[in-house]
């Protein structure tokens, strides 16, 4: 009985996905000027993501910047 609910759950929790993911697809190939802005600031958001990992993972492995230069 137990398996039968999660598995009813996890049924109806991707078929909401598929129908929300629809429904983002079908407004974007509808409005294409919004869709390609929505990819811009994904992008630079991945961009400032990945820029403040480079800046600061060095610090987080080696804790400061003077064992960082030995």
């Amino acid at each position: 009985m137990r398996k039968t609910a999660i598995y009813l759950i996890a049924g109806g929790t991707i078929l909401l996905v598929l129908k929300f993911i629809t429904i983002i697809l079908k407004f974007l190939t509808s409005h294409p000027l919004i869709g390609l802005g929505i990819v811009i600031i994904v992008a630079g958001i991945i961009f400032l993501v990945l820029t403040v990992l480079w800046i600061l993972l060095p610090f987080a492995v080696f804790g400061s910047k003077e064992k960082l230069d030995e």
